[in-house]
Parts: C-alpha cells; structure tokens; sequence
C-alpha cells in the first residue's frame, strides 16, 4: 500500500489524488465510528476526543491534499526560478489552512477550485476551519475570535463536534479534491 499522497498511478498513469484522499476519509468515518462506539459505553470525553482528532484530521488531509496539487501544478506550469519563489515555506505558509489564502495562491495559477462549491458549503468549509483551529490549538475552548465569528459559542465554552458535521465537512473536502484531481 501508499502510505502517502499518489498523485498518478505507478503503473498506468492515471490520475491518482483522490484515491488517496478518499482512503484518508475512510480512516476517519472508522474514527468518528469508533467516537459512537464509546460513547455509548460512557466514555464521553474519550468519545468527544476521537470527534475532535477526526475533525482535525479532515482539515490536516484537506491541506496537505491541496498543497501537494499546488506544487505540482507551480511546477508544471510555472519557469523553474519563478516556480522555487512560489513554493518556498514562506510564500506558502499554512496558506491552505484558510479559503482566502487558498484562492489566492491558486489564482497565481489562474485556477478556482472553490468554484465547484455553494455558497452554503464554502459556509460550512470556513466554520469547520475555523473550529479545527480551536480544537486543535485551545482544547476545543472557544476564544474571542471564534466567537465573535456568526455568534458561536461564547468565550471559555467548549465547542460542539458533531458526527454528522464532520461527515458533511469531509464530504465538501472531498468535492474540492475531485475537483483538483480533474484540473491535474
């Protein structure tokens, strides 16, 4: 097996991203499978722990995806010199972490990949974004900039993670990556 990111097959040539991608999606619904399973023997904090590393394991596998299409797509169609600025760890960042920043890498390329999604699902990418950086860095406790995001919970409550949202965000990721693969 791949433990990693294939973005053409080996032996046909294929396109190959969202093979990949989907097997990161499958190992998390196992995940949030799991977080049901325990919680309905009790655990609730070891049930909403899984929920929380699931979630952010939806925005880690939706970076990294993007990222690895950006490079390749800067080095197919950007001059080697020009290419080697735009992907220094700098110029990129955690630029994949957020929408904006995304669109605007990706209109150096001339490419729109949100374009495939709804404005209700670019609502629910960005709050689940959002989320993914308090859980993951405030022990799921929301702070002053999440909150004052669309009325969420209030400063020092724990935010709620949700099976259901979670398999509706990995859902509209995995729109995104389709729509990478076929502009690969």
């Amino acid at each position: 097996g791949v433990y990693a990111i294939g973005l053409f097959c080996p032996d046909c040539g294929s396109k190959n991203l969202i093979v990949h991608f989907e097997r990161e999606i499958e190992l998390i619904l196992q995940q949030i499978d799991l977080a049901e399973s325990v919680s309905e023997s009790g655990n609730n904090e070891l049930s909403y722990r899984l929920l929380g590393n699931a979630h952010e394991d939806v925005v880690t596998a939706f970076e990294t995806y993007q990222k690895t299409f950006y490079k390749y797509k800067v080095s197919q169609m950007k001059p080697k010199e020009e290419a080697e600025k735009l992907l220094n760890k700098k110029a990129m960042g955690n630029s994949f972490q957020n929408i904006e920043r995304s669109q605007k890498l990706y209109s150096i390329l001339s490419l729109d990949p949100f374009s495939v999604l709804s404005s209700q699902e670019m609502d629910l990418l960005r709050f689940n974004i959002d989320k993914r950086h308090v859980i993951g860095h405030n022990l799921s406790i929301s702070d002053d900039a999440y909150a004052d995001s669309e009325d969420r919970e209030k400063p020092g409550i724990t935010v709620e993670i949700l099976a259901n949202e979670t398999v509706e965000f990995s859902e509209i990721a995995k729109k995104l990556i389709v729509e990478l693969e076929r502009l690969m």
